[in-house]
């Protein structure tokens, strides 16, 4: 099987290098293209498309709120250990 792998940027410029109109993503699986990374593919010998992964875009804001909840934990943490001692 032949895998590939393509940023979103490479795509909008070529789309015919995407095994998909890019179309199908946002109107038939309601996915924003500015969430999207990437996409990868897979064919097998006869061409046929065997796997599709689309690859997204992290959220800034949920990055933000998990960086701040570790920062929040880590300090709780030390000083419940921080008092045992």
């Amino acid at each position: 099987m032949q895998t590939t792998y393509k940023k979103i940027e490479d795509l909008i410029k070529d789309e015919k290098g995407c095994p998909i109109p890019l179309s199908v993503i946002p109107n038939n699986m309601g996915i924003n293209l500015c969430s999207v990374d990437a996409i990868s593919w897979q064919r097998c010998s006869d061409n046929q498309l065997s796997q599709l992964t689309i690859y997204f875009l992290p959220d800034e804001d949920s990055l933000a709120e998990t960086k701040l909840d570790f920062l929040n934990r880590k300090k709780a943490i030390e000083n419940i250990l921080s008092h045992k001692n």
